[in-house]
């Protein structure tokens, strides 16, 4: 609606003609008006209105409404109450002019409590808050904001989505310039501390100068700094490994390195006995050993039920390095006490020797192994 603006003193004579036409013009203007109620929202108490009666009741005032008839909002007054649901009110005014009646001359409307053609709740209104409460409102919110701590740079996060979310890193070891804007808080945070970390395959990092690297946990585990552990004192450092030389793997019975290190150790506590034992020689050891708990005192390597089962499958048979004309030692599994299983490394030159000694005083296992190796050498 466009407004109209009365000329009202600049006429000739300064009179001007009152007609229907002019005073829709004032009512128009009027309306405009009310469309400011809308800075508050569709449904704002403007004044009055206050709750009462344990509020049950709201006094009269008045309040801006956005309705059929004026969808840019009116102000309307609220004639009191009871709180709950509340209708529109419209009253024809009827005048008498130059003996004319004008039944419908104007219309009042207001809001009162019940039901009628169009109805509003006041759980939907709003009380209005002039500019210096909003003024102080914002205050106290930028304050609140101000005073919530952000994550701190450096933080690692675990992540189970597709897409890195926006202002994190993927921590791949990657390296970034340590003056670009978008990344140099990030460089004040954690600096040049995983510039010689080491990769995923465990090589160290080179990193260019002026650069500098974020974590690199492919594959990787986080462990906890401990200032009294050496290595867990620097932050940076990595370690482990995928694979360990002396680790069995989930078969032992197939894991070659692991067998031959195990085979290796024993044949050199069966060689070096003398020398072990020697280097455990003592007042309180001998007596403790060799008096006291397990005469006599030897030197003996404990492997468990396990290992114990998967050496005696090896000893069963010929091993030989490549085939049997190449075959240096022979495996056998003897029962010795009932504590223990010994196994012996015997030379090939040696064997018949040895053989002819392990059946004078010991028995066989199984099948008459002893005789079986005999056969087979």
């Amino acid at each position: 609606m466009d407004k109209i603006n009365g000329n009202y003193l600049t006429q000739q004579n300064k009179d001007f003609p009152l007609d229907c036409e002019a005073l829709d013009y004032i009512a128009k203007n009027a309306a405009i008006v009310e469309t400011l109620g809308n800075i508050g929202g569709d449904k704002v108490v403007l004044s009055g209105c206050e709750l009462t009666s344990g509020g049950t009741v709201r006094t009269e005032g008045y309040v801006f409404l956005r309705t059929k008839d004026f969808p840019n909002g009116e102000v309307l007054k609220w004639e009191g109450g009871q709180v709950g649901t509340m209708c529109l009110k419209k009253e024809d005014i009827g005048v008498t002019a130059d003996g004319y009646k004008y039944p419908k001359a104007y219309t009042r409307r207001y809001l009162a409590a019940g039901m009628g053609e169009e109805n509003y709740n006041w759980a939907d209104f709003s009380d209005l808050k002039t500019n210096i409460e909003l003024a102080r409102q914002v205050k106290e919110l930028e304050e609140q904001i101000a005073r919530v701590a952000g994550e701190p740079l450096g933080i690692v996060k675990m992540w189970a989505g597709r897409k890195i979310p926006a202002g994190y890193l993927l921590c791949d070891g990657k390296e970034y310039l340590a003056t670009d804007p978008e990344y140099s808080k990030l460089y004040e945070a954690i600096g040049d501390t995983f510039n010689g970390a080491k990769n995923a395959n465990g090589a160290a990092y080179t990193t260019q100068s002026g650069y500098f690297r974020v974590p690199d946990l492919q594959g990787r585990f986080i462990v906890g700094y401990n200032s009294s552990d050496s290595e867990y004192n620097q932050s940076g450092l990595s370690g482990g490994e995928k694979t360990h030389l002396l680790t069995p793997g989930e078969n032992p019975r197939e894991n070659a390195i692991f067998i031959t290190l195990l085979l290796a150790a024993i044949r050199a506590i069966e060689m070096h006995a003398d020398i072990l034992r020697m280097a455990t020689a003592g007042a309180g050891n001998d007596h403790r050993l060799g008096a006291a708990e397990a005469p006599p005192a030897v030197v003996s390597m404990f492997l468990g039920d396990e290992l114990n089962a998967v050496v005696d499958a090896l000893a069963m048979f010929l091993l030989p390095d490549d085939s049997p004309m190449r075959c240096r030692h022979y495996y056998c599994s003897i029962v010795g006490d009932e504590e223990s299983t010994e196994v012996f490394i015997v030379p090939r030159n040696e064997f018949g020797v040895w053989l002819a000694q392990e059946k004078n005083i010991r028995k066989t296992v199984c099948e008459n192994p002893l005789e079986k190796a005999e056969k087979e050498s």
